[in-house]
């Protein structure tokens, strides 16, 4: 039975390890109404109750996605004072740089896709009504799913990079080579890069658990671009 002290409990994810294995920018129901942008991030943490979450991050105005939440689109940058914006300064202090500078641009989720951080909130002072809100952000790097814990940060993590054949198809790499056959031919097929994308999500779903794979996809400069070269 419970006595009568008492604990303090945000209830919310803080202060723990966690890997994400997922990402996409999208809406909820549930924040704001379902009117705000949002990097939606889903994976496990060693933290009590929340051993699978599901994060949300406002991105915060002037923001789009037209490829079902692969990327957004519309402004320059994501301003520093958005929660994403806290999560990637979090994330380039946490020692996570090199990783994320080679895996793509903040505006393409899978860059999130199977890195691992300690992540805790801290107080940011938004002002005016809203006042001071404790945000989630990363505080160390702890590596990539796959990869050694110990990140080496002089050296950047470089993607694997595959190239077609000349049937459209790719060879294998890393035991995907169904996989990134399947991908490359679908790229030939396609009209274009919006299209392939919503093909590849529609038909191979399987590739968003692929984090260099998916970012290689999303890129249009990337498997696409040479499919059709």
């Amino acid at each position: 039975m419970a006595g009568w002290e008492l604990v303090e409990a945000s209830g919310l994810l803080d202060d723990a390890d966690v890997t994400i294995t997922g990402a996409r920018f999208g809406y909820d129901a549930g924040y704001a109404d379902g009117e705000q942008l949002l990097l939606i991030l889903n994976g496990t943490s060693n933290q009590e109750g929340w051993e699978d979450f599901e994060q949300f991050l406002s991105i915060g105005k002037g923001w789009d996605t037209h490829d079902q939440g692969l990327t957004v689109n519309g402004q320059d940058a994501f301003r520093t004072n958005s929660q994403y914006g806290i999560f990637i300064a979090g994330a380039m202090a946490s020692g996570a740089e090199a990783a994320l500078m080679a895996r793509g641009m903040p505006d393409v989720a899978a860059i999130w896709v199977g890195l691992k951080f300690h992540v805790k909130r801290s107080p940011h002072d938004y002002g005016g009504e809203i006042g001071v809100k404790n945000v989630l952000a990363p505080s160390a790097f702890l590596g990539e799913v796959g990869k050694a814990d110990a990140p080496v940060a002089t050296a950047p993590v470089t993607a694997p990079v595959s190239t077609p054949t000349t049937e459209g198809a790719a060879p294998a790499s890393n035991g995907a080579g169904e996989l990134i056959a399947a991908v490359t031919l679908l790229a030939v097929e396609t009209d274009n890069h919006d299209a392939f994308l919503e093909e590849v999500i529609t038909n191979h779903a399987e590739v968003q658990k692929d984090p260099a794979l998916f970012a290689d996809v999303v890129d249009p400069d990337g498997l696409y671009a040479r499919a059709n070269a």
